[in-house]
């Protein structure tokens, strides 16, 4: 077991190494200068997408800003911020998912488990805002400037929650009063006892064993003993019928353009109606059918399916491991397939054949690819979108795409990662400890601490060591370097005959 005072100074050596790798001359920089590169220990300079900003300890600590005013400042997986000026926008994560804090304009949502905040306006005081300590205590103030309180589930009020404009409850589920527009609602011992008046609804019941609920102009619902009977009449202006169900033995529904028979509700169920239409279970989920000008659908789940609802398609094979998906859009075109856990496949191109102009005349230009993403858990994923791509392993996440993931997680587990555009290719192996970055007219090697090799029009050179021997070459003039600070000239002689 290492001392307290052991641990400390091999820290102090730690980065006292640090420190000289990086500032010791011209060995973390290239021949002329430029970004610091000390691998996974030290990293100075713009990024794949022309982001300035450095790393220290490979991604653990980063900080990049870019060209339009964007920042991310990141101590992974702790903490990380990012801002832009121009949106008004920022997102600071804390132990994410634990933490977030998300502010756009003078408007702050926040969660720091499991306390939940939001903040309608946070330029002026007092402020519509709201806040929990989820499932406890809850309180803030409304938008007519009242404020509330509740601790749950021994009494209080609460403004705005679940569609309800005002709740207000004693020893819940003892006594509670809710409002929602016009509607007042009373409960007692809820589910058993409540009533709602006021406005248009009219709704009354004593659970399980009977209850009612009228809207004029669109409806009329009843239960007995519940679920036993429960039955609905539809008076709306275009719309007059109803249906009820007696479980578990038979049930109907009679509309103007459909029909309904259903036998030992919900397993089987017959149905038919205008243009065509015709759908049954037989018994439910099992076997579902439906034969519609507009939606189309067989399951024999789990075993397979498949399903069309307009110009859109899908199917599954061995629920929910096999199913693939077709959405049309008004531009694009998405499919999907996946092989859960493991494979996941989303191709987005364009929708239509576009007339373009070129040197031939005019001609069709096909359906051009948007962006394409595959992940293959859990050993990596590729994302290409216009004409950058990424590749990288491994991806521990099995979702796509998380933005808290993608800002605090997966730059730590991610051990290589190469990406491309339409004149670059950069590959990075083990959080930079070998990086190597290429262009049309540039090469970049680099494997820390032993090598860097680099090319550049009429320069090229090469590193051992950072310097403790090196080689480079530019235009007519040689340069040697020895231990990293002798160095030794040599200009070279024009071939003759140059001049032609």
């Amino acid at each position: 077991m290492l001392s307290g005072m052991q641990v400390f100074r091999n820290f102090c050596s730690a980065l006292l190494l640090m420190g000289l790798l990086c500032i010791g001359g011209m060995g973390c920089a290239g021949p002329r200068g430029g970004p610091v590169d000390a691998g996974p220990l030290y990293r100075s300079g713009p990024d794949f997408e022309g982001n300035e900003g450095v790393q220290v300890a490979g991604p653990f600590v980063e900080h990049r800003q870019s060209p339009d005013g964007k920042r991310f400042t990141a101590v992974r997986p702790f903490w990380s911020h990012t801002s832009h000026d121009e949106r008004a926008r920022s997102v600071t994560d804390v132990m994410w998912p634990l933490g977030a804090f998300i502010s756009r304009e003078d408007e702050l949502h926040w969660r720091l488990f499991p306390a939940f905040g939001h903040d309608f306006d946070t330029g002026s005081t007092p402020s519509r805002h709201r806040w929990s300590i989820f499932p406890f205590v809850f309180g803030g103030r409304d938008a007519a400037d009242v404020p509330y309180f509740a601790f749950f589930p021994f009494g209080g009020r609460v403004h705005e929650i679940l569609g309800r404009d005002r709740v207000w409850f004693v020893l819940f589920p003892l006594y509670a009063r809710s409002y929602q527009g016009e509607n007042e609602t009373t409960s007692v011992l809820w589910p058993i006892y409540s009533r709602t008046t006021g406005g248009a609804l009219s709704r009354w019941r004593i659970w399980p064993l009977y209850g009612y609920s009228y809207n004029p102009d669109r409806w009329t619902k009843r239960f007995v003993l519940w679920p036993f009977w429960t039955s609905v009449d539809y008076h709306y202006p275009d719309v007059d019928g109803g249906g009820f169900i007696l479980f578990p033995f038979y049930g109907q529904v009679n509309l103007p353009d459909r029909q309904s028979r259903m036998l030992l509700p919900p397993f089987f169920k017959v149905e038919w109606g205008e243009m065509d239409h015709f759908a049954f279970n037989a018994p439910w989920p099992i076997l579902q059918y439906v034969d519609s000008p507009d939606h189309e659908r067989f399951y024999l789940f789990p075993l397979g399916g498949r399903r069309r609802r307009g110009h859109d398609r899908s199917w599954f094979a061995l629920w929910p491991v096999l199913s693939g998906q077709r959405t049309e859009r008004p531009r694009e075109i998405m499919t999907r397939f996946r092989l859960l856990p493991f494979w996941y496949h989303e191709h987005v191109r364009k929708r239509e054949t576009e007339q373009v102009a070129s040197d031939h005349g005019t001609e069709e230009e096909g359906k051009e690819s948007i962006s394409r993403y595959a992940r293959l858990w859990p050993l990596g994923l590729y994302r290409r979108e216009a004409e950058h791509s990424l590749l990288r392993f491994p991806d521990l996440w099995p979702l796509r795409q998380t933005p808290g993931i993608e800002r605090n997680w997966a730059p730590i587990w991610t051990l290589f990662r190469r990406e491309r555009s339409a004149d670059r290719r950069l590959s990075e192996l083990l959080w930079g400890l070998v990086r190597w970055e290429q262009s049309t007219d540039q090469h970049d090697l680099r494997v820390f601490p032993l090598l860097h090799s680099q090319a550049e029009e009429d320069v090229r050179s090469w590193r051992f060591l950072y310097g403790l021997v090196g080689y480079e070459r530019d235009d007519l003039q040689r340069t040697y370097q020895l231990l990293y600070f002798l160095r030794i000239r040599r200009d070279i002689e024009p071939e003759s005959g140059s001049d032609g």
